[in-house]
């Protein structure tokens, strides 16, 4: 999981720098949920913390992979995984 600050939310944020944070059960079963309801498998789901709870506000399709560790090297590995599935190789 990745933490950016928001503009609408943190003053000059808009240029704010991706983080790490460590995924928590709630979050990831929430990302699941939006995949599902979705269709997606690979996406990103932006939410914000409420005093009631998270709140998504946006699921992306092609989303921003930023700060997340050897991305391109897991995305290459996961579209070799699926064409190898369907015969494409």
């Amino acid at each position: 999981m990745v933490r950016k600050p928001s503009a609408p939310i943190s003053k000059g944020a808009a240029n704010g720098v991706a983080e790490r944070v460590q995924t928590t059960a709630q979050l990831r079963s929430l990302a699941r949920h939006c995949g599902e309801l979705f269709g997606l498998e690979l996406y990103g789901v932006d939410c914000i913390e409420t005093p009631t709870g998270l709140v998504v506000i946006e699921v992306n399709d092609f989303p921003n992979y930023s700060a997340v560790p050897e991305a391109s090297e897991k995305l290459a590995d996961y579209v070799s995984r699926k064409i190898g599935q369907r015969g494409l190789a």
